[in-house]
């Protein structure tokens, strides 16, 4: 053990806690700009990642199919993708309600 090992841990500590800060409000900042673009009606450009909701504190993807106009809930967490994979990229279909004749990708809302 050198001399300055406590400080560093401290340092290294609190660039850690500074730098998580700043990617859950990146991430908070990005689930909210998609939820705007989706509820305004226009088609977002780009796509929140599984991993930057879960970050953001919002972990559950409201679906709404617009075959049977049926609504739920899916827990983000429980998928088995990586984390950086897209929210849109996912390939849900409304199996249960409709028997899947229509996709739900498009209309997904964190």
């Amino acid at each position: 053990m050198g001399k300055g090992d406590r400080n560093d841990t401290i340092r290294l500590q609190s660039m850690r806690a500074a730098l998580d800060r700043a990617t859950l409000t990146e991430a908070l900042n990005l689930i909210e700009a998609w939820n705007f673009k989706l509820a305004e009606g226009s088609t977002p450009q780009f796509s929140p990642t599984i991993g930057c909701a879960i970050n953001a504190g919002m972990p559950w993807l409201r679906l709404h199919c617009p075959g049977c106009q049926q609504t739920t809930d899916l827990d983000l967490r429980r998928i088995v993708r990586p984390r950086d994979y897209p929210i849109t990229a996912l390939k849900l279909t409304c199996e249960a309600m409709c028997r899947g004749l229509k996709g739900l990708s498009e209309n997904g809302r964190v």
